[in-house]
C-alpha cells in the first residue's frame, strides 16, 4: 500500500476528508479505516456516500502519525456503453485544502455492469 503523507497543522482545526465522484451519476460509497503508525487497526473513522461525501477525522493531535485507508465502491447501474468516472479525494483542515487527487487504485476509468472498488491510503503528520 502506497501512502500519501499529509502535513497537518497543530493549530489548524479538525481534519476532514471529502470523497466525491463529480462526473458520474453512479452511487459512490465507502469506509475510512484508521490504523496506528505501525499499521495496526484502530477503528472505523467514518463512512461516506455521494449524498454525504465528507468525513471528519478528528483533531490534529488525535490523528498525528495515524494511517487512514479509504475503501470505496461505485455501484454499477448497467451503463451500456460503460460511462467514464473519476473519484476525487480531498483532505482539508479548517476548510482549507491540503491535498486533492484521484486515487491511483481504480480512481478513474469506465463503469458498466460491474461495481468498481477503489482505495486510497494516507498518513497525517504535524
Amino acid at each position: 500500500m502506497s501512502l500519501k503523507n499529509i502535513q497537518i497543522s497543530a493549530a489548524g482545526g479538525p481534519v476532514t476528508v471529502n470523497v466525491d465522484c463529480p462526473d458520474s451519476p453512479e452511487i459512490n460509497m465507502g469506509i475510512i479505516f484508521q490504523f496506528d503508525a505501525a499499521g495496526d487497526y484502530e477503528k472505523e473513522a467514518g463512512d461516506y456516500t455521494n449524498v454525504n461525501p465528507e468525513v471528519t477525522l478528528d483533531t490534529p493531535a488525535a490523528i498525528n502519525g495515524k494511517i487512514f485507508n479509504i475503501e470505496g465502491k461505485l455501484k454499477a447501474t448497467d451503463d451500456n456503453p460503460p460511462s467514464a468516472y473519476r473519484v476525487v479525494v480531498e483532505i482539508l483542515q479548517g476548510g482549507l485544502s491540503l491535498s486533492k487527487e484521484v486515487p491511483g487504485d481504480h480512481g478513474s476509468g469506465t463503469i458498466g455492469s460491474e461495481d468498481v472498488r477503489y482505495s486510497y491510503a494516507f498518513t497525517t503528520n504535524i
